[in-house]
């Protein structure tokens, strides 16, 4: 139990729906106390004691569960409280938690990269910079050094990618590795995953997500995904010509997005250490869609800024 609390004061109105003869009503229950709760799932239990021993209590319509989490069918029960609890398979059963997400410091994030970002000014690095959440934004030149592990660790997440060879890619490799050892969060994207991309630890030890044996010149769109994960929240198409192909996941990661031809286009760690996106976000990018969205969410995600309470 995290937060307990009895006779919370609430406010009722009517809802206009009038069930078994009698009002609808809609009520809202306000804490004395705020509840400070860390990310992860809970459950809410609410002992409704009308006094009167055999009073119904039911939620019998709710808003609609956008998340997948809820209940399928409205919940209700004829005893106060509420013990044998029955479904009518017409609504989703669901509550809403209203609060305010704790004042977050916004995640800064460094784009190692060996592509034409850092000469000829970032694309990506200017749409992540208008999302207007984000801390610092700043590029690394892994065309000609290897960031140190200090130099990494003063940003929240690392993202990287290349078009030309990386100065050094086992030692990149070697110190992503670390980071993420250290407590670091990494994004690594085309053409990172292929043979002539990344190398080191993070590839051998399997940190990534995906590997990948080469690289697709064609458009193909996103076909499944994850509705549900964060990272995918507002995505709803993505197409590239550069993404990589034989494609496979790495051990302890779960894809949460794949192109039409089966090859993975979004995967996460287990552990939430690292995302890997099969989308080539250079200066010479030649993808349509949400890609700069699903980058954004996946810092926010990896840094653990919610920007929705899915309760």
């Amino acid at each position: 139990v995290v937060y307990d609390e009895s006779n919370v004061a609430y406010t009722r109105a009517q809802t206009g729906v009038i069930l078994f003869g009698v009002h609808e009503w809609m009520h809202t229950l306000t804490l004395d106390t705020p509840a400070s709760l860390p990310a992860g799932t809970y459950y809410i239990e609410i002992y409704n004691d009308t006094g009167f021993g055999t009073d119904d209590m039911f939620w019998e319509v709710g808003n609609a569960d956008t998340y997948g989490r809820g209940i399928v069918g409205s919940g209700f029960a004829f005893e106060a409280p509420g013990s044998a609890w029955n479904y009518d398979g017409a609504q989703d059963l669901s509550m809403q938690l209203i609060g305010t997400i704790g004042a977050a410091v916004p995640p800064d994030v460094l784009l190692v990269n060996a592509d034409e970002d850092i000469y000829s000014g970032s694309p990506i690095e200017a749409m992540l910079e208008a999302f207007g959440d984000l801390g610092a934004v700043d590029q690394f030149d892994a065309n000609i050094g290897t960031p140190t592990l200090a130099e990494l660790q003063a940003y929240d997440v690392v993202v990287t990618w290349n078009d030309n060879y990386y100065y050094d890619a086992t030692a990149l490799g070697n110190v992503l590795a670390d980071y993420v050892d250290a407590g670091g969060k990494v994004i690594d994207m085309q053409f990172a995953l292929n043979p002539w991309g990344m190398a080191g630890r993070f590839v051998t030890e399997e940190y990534t997500a995906i590997h990948a044996t080469g690289n697709a010149y064609v458009d193909t769109c996103m076909g499944t995904y994850d509705p549900v994960h964060p990272i995918m929240a507002g995505v709803t198409t993505i197409c590239d010509f550069y993404y990589g192909v034989g494609t496979t996941l790495a051990p302890g990661s779960t894809a949460i997005a794949n192109y039409t031809d089966g090859e993975v286009l979004a995967a996460v760690k287990d552990n939430g250490s690292v995302a890997t996106l099969n989308v080539y976000p250079g200066y010479y990018y030649q993808w349509t869609g949400q890609a700069d969205v699903m980058l954004h969410n996946a810092i926010l995600w990896l840094a653990g800024v919610e920007t929705d309470v899915p309760w």
